[in-house]
């Protein structure tokens, strides 16, 4: 078997097992029960402080 010949059957193979997923599943909505509580213990000029510091370590 050639390398092309295999790569249009996983091609293939791929497409089918696309088809196949339930796209309709993913279009529900996620029902969320409990409650969420947030603690800022920082003001936003540190937040953003700490972001900025963050970014630069990436650069």
């Amino acid at each position: 078997m050639a390398m092309g010949e295999y790569d249009q059957h996983e091609y293939e193979r791929r497409e089918q097992t696309i088809g196949d997923i339930d796209s309709s599943a993913d279009e529900r909505a996620t029902e969320f029960r409990g409650s969420i509580t947030f603690e800022m213990s920082e003001s936003a000029s540190d937040l953003l402080e700490n972001f900025r510091k963050l970014t630069e370590d990436d650069a």
